[in-house]
């Protein structure tokens, strides 16, 4: 009689969750997290919240995690907003286990988005990040279809280009801990995701993206905010751009074109609210 004993290797998961005067989209959250389908090798070992809010949205945030009592969340409370590289400096310093998933904390993600985000790592000694999809919640308003035809264009460039300026999203990204553990990102950058894709390939390790591991978010309702998050972006990849052309494989204008022209030939309506959108945005871009 044979005894066969399967050795089953466990891994610790940890979550870092930036929020700002959001407690019914950091609970909601929470209930999300509370129902991913993950493997009895998979642990969730805590869950890092960095809130940055005033004194009623941290109370009503602490009333609504008393729901939550059985998870390993732990609060990090700041009255004043110090920005996304603070809060995941914070984290950083703070995570304890062997993969890091961040998740914004306005997103939604389906019961399978974090096992898909976090497997590849798992599987490869190579890996150091991976990105997820990010995607648009559908909206017809000017503003949601601009969103939705950037997004889309950015799931292409992430595709053909996994290793370009466009591949790491805040939104949703996963990144092994031994890698960002020491990491402290300089407060005026301005593309925190970036930093952390250069920073991990400067690190030796490499990066990869995810199309299963869907994370949505809802676009702004109004174009003037969806242009301000446009040129966030442009502003954020500008500053980092000797670097990012150094150790990136960045596509040249005229690939992007190829792809923004692909993606319109899908959408004419997208399409069109983009045009609309970047002229503006050339008008407001120095």
């Amino acid at each position: 009689m044979y005894l066969i004993l399967l050795v089953v290797e466990m891994h610790t998961i940890s979550f870092g969750i930036p929020s700002y005067n959001e407690p019914h989209n950091v609970l909601r959250l929470l209930g999300m997290i509370e129902r991913q389908v993950l493997p009895p090798s998979a642990n969730v070992k805590e869950i890092i919240i960095v809130d940055d809010s005033d004194d009623e949205h941290y109370g009503a945030l602490m009333r609504g995690i008393i729901n939550y009592s059985h998870l390993p969340i732990e609060i990090i409370h700041n009255t004043a907003r110090r920005g996304v590289a603070a809060a995941w400096n914070s984290i950083f310093s703070r995570v304890s286990s062997e993969v890091l998933v961040l998740y914004d904390a306005d997103v939604a993600i389906r019961p399978e988005t974090t096992w898909r985000l976090i497997s590849p790592l798992l599987s490869s000694d190579d890996l150091g990040l991976v990105a997820a999809c990010v995607r648009p919640v559908s909206s017809s308003s000017l503003a949601g279809l601009m969103s939705s035809y950037i997004a889309e264009w950015l799931s292409q460039m992430r595709t053909h280009y996994p290793r370009s300026k466009y591949l790491a999203m805040g939104r949703g990204m996963a990144v092994k801990t031994d890698v960002v553990r020491s990491l402290e990102i300089p407060r005026k950058v301005v593309s925190v995701d970036l930093y952390v894709q250069l920073f991990t390939i400067m690190s030796g390790h490499d990066v990869g993206y995810a199309p299963d591991a869907v994370v949505e978010f809802r676009p702004p309702s109004l174009l003037r905010e969806a242009i301000s998050q446009t040129l966030r972006g442009f502003f954020g990849h500008r500053q980092l751009r000797v670097l990012s052309d150094r150790l990136l494989r960045n596509p040249s204008l005229g690939e992007e074109l190829v792809y923004a022209f692909r993606v319109a030939r899908q959408d004419i309506h997208r399409a069109t609210a983009a045009f609309l959108g970047y002229l503006l945005l050339f008008f407001l871009t120095p």
